[in-house]
């Protein structure tokens, strides 16, 4: 995976969890401490950015510890050992062309930052409806409705990626374990 793409998968992470803690500032601190004027110069864009991609690194791993548990439980469906599968990971990315390499990566990324958006959004789906209960008329049915409307929606589709995650990480594997076989099968 080349820098780049690293960079651009985690500042995608980093935003989504920035956007969480902003959120959290807001509940107890209202929008008053936000410094409007100055979030439209260069120079904010580019501290947000690198907030961004430090939080993106730290949510990254922590999703990664997070999923660890469900993630070696769908390992173990193709791969009886971790070290079956470190074994087979890496005989693929020393003699797979680049093009497979660059796919498996592509498909690793993919699963990495759903990873991290399900818990962005089930965050958010928490923060957002407090937030608007908060700022709004809470008395208010509409209000109160919409608010719960937020909070089933962002859990949803949290639970739908979840559902992608998992369906990604067992492709990844079945194909990880197929590639493996055939490229070590061409070598003999």
């Amino acid at each position: 995976m080349n820098t780049t793409n690293l960079f651009v998968e985690l500042i995608i992470v980093g935003v989504g969890f920035l956007a969480c803690l902003a959120g959290l500032a807001i509940i107890f601190l209202g929008f008053e401490w936000i410094p409007w004027s100055a979030l439209d110069s260069p120079i904010s864009l580019l501290l947000i950015v690198g907030l961004a991609y430090v939080i993106g690194i730290v949510a990254d791993r922590s999703a990664d510890s997070i999923f660890s548990r469900l993630d070696k439980n769908l390992r173990k469906k193709e791969f009886q050992s971790n070290k079956e599968y470190h074994e087979a990971r890496t005989f693929v990315y020393v003699k797979a062309n680049d093009k497979i390499s660059s796919l498996f990566e592509y498909g690793r990324s993919r699963i990495r930052i759903l990873r991290s958006w399900i818990l962005i959004l089930s965050i958010l789906g928490l923060i957002l409806p407090i937030i608007i209960l908060k700022t709004l008329d809470a008395q208010s049915n509409s209000i109160k409705g919409f608010a719960f409307a937020l909070f089933l929606f962002l859990q949803l589709l949290s639970s739908l990626m979840f559902y992608a995650w998992r369906s990604l990480s067992m492709n990844d594997y079945e194909r990880l374990k197929e590639t493996f076989f055939v490229l070590r099968k061409n070598e003999e």
